[in-house]
């Protein structure tokens, strides 16, 4: 045991630390080397305070939730990876109006710690009779996450930072502040937290009132959605931003933007392999892992795309791939 493991023992005895931990049992792609120290961490405030010891410390932080869509580079983390199994969620007040002596709910409000698994809060909420995160049923991965990356259902192209409200954020600097839905400027499979390195304490949805019957047949489409285009075995999601039509076309009169998709089925590439990865064939968004798949092969799986669709179409493709770097 080193001395910042020592150390930190003292500070939080209930923390339980690993060194030199192998990262691929915590990520959907199952590839990658090893983490200086890794932490399970069920606690909020124990969180905050591992990661700011941390950065006092020198030691870099990334923090897991679900490890869907992320990769972990084949010389492994030279830092803390915190394992968030903070999970605790429930409806924090409603408001509405009294008319002929009844209460008519116009909103709720879910609060989720930000390691809170995504199906699971789904499901209370529907439960509980309210709708605006209906559609992400069927998402791998945390509360946390899938907010940090704006997660989206591409058929309805409805994604999950329209309901937020409101969250709680640890800065890089050790301090906690309060936010609104405005903070995390989103963008598709984008927000602020991404780039600034911050991290997700705990989230606060806004919700509206619905027929329960309606919204499982809406999270149930979802599902069934995700379950016809998703492929089952170890993966990550590989996501680039549409194009303009008219870059691909200069004279087309068609107003919507150009897929991914699309790109590489007229580029030829749908099923490219190098190594042990390549696209799948069925949803070229994802990268599919056969069998001891590494970082390295990813990333040249990646030059390849991108060097083929500038090559034919003169586009430059805006990667959108979260790494443990």
């Amino acid at each position: 045991m080193d001395a910042f493991v020592e150390k930190l023992k003292e500070i939080h005895p209930e923390v339980h630390v690993k060194q030199d931990e192998l990262l691929l049992p915590y990520t959907s792609f199952k590839c990658g080397g090893h983490a200086r120290y890794i932490a399970l961490i069920d606690n909020l405030e124990t969180l905050s305070d591992v990661a700011i010891y941390a950065w006092e410390n020198g030691v870099a932080v990334r923090v897991v939730g679900g490890g869907t869509n992320i990769l972990v580079p084949d010389d492994g983390f030279d830092g803390l990876v915190i394992k968030n199994n903070c999970r605790r969620f429930d409806l924090q007040g409603m408001r509405g109006r009294f008319t002929n002596n009844q209460m008519k709910l116009s909103q709720g409000y879910l609060y989720a710690e930000s390691g809170a698994l995504m199906n699971q809060v789904v499901r209370y909420v529907i439960d509980q009779g309210f709708g605006g995160i209906e559609y992400s049923l069927g998402l791998p991965g945390t509360v946390g996450g899938a907010v940090a990356v704006n997660s989206n259902f591409p058929k309805e192209n409805i994604r999950i930072g329209r309901a937020v409200y409101a969250a709680k954020i640890l800065t890089k600097d050790g301090g906690i502040k309060d936010v609104d839905s405005s903070y995390f400027h989103f963008s598709p499979e984008r927000s602020r937290i991404l780039a600034d390195r911050e991290i997700i304490l705990s989230l606060l949805f806004a919700l509206y009132p619905d027929d329960k019957t309606k919204l499982w047949k809406r999270a149930e489409e979802a599902v069934s959605y995700r379950t016809t285009t998703q492929p089952k075995q170890q993966l990550t999601g590989m996501t680039f931003r549409n194009v303009q039509i008219t870059c691909i076309y200069p004279n087309s009169s068609l107003p919507s933007d150009v897929t991914y998709e699309f790109l590489l089925e007229k580029a030829g590439i749908l099923g490219f392999r190098v190594g042990n990865v390549e696209i799948w064939p069925d949803n070229p968004r994802y990268i599919l892992n056969r069998g001891n798949g590494t970082e390295e092969d990813v990333k040249q799986l990646i030059a390849h795309i991108k060097t083929t669709i500038l090559r034919r179409f003169g586009v430059q493709l805006d990667i959108q791939l979260h790494s443990i770097t």
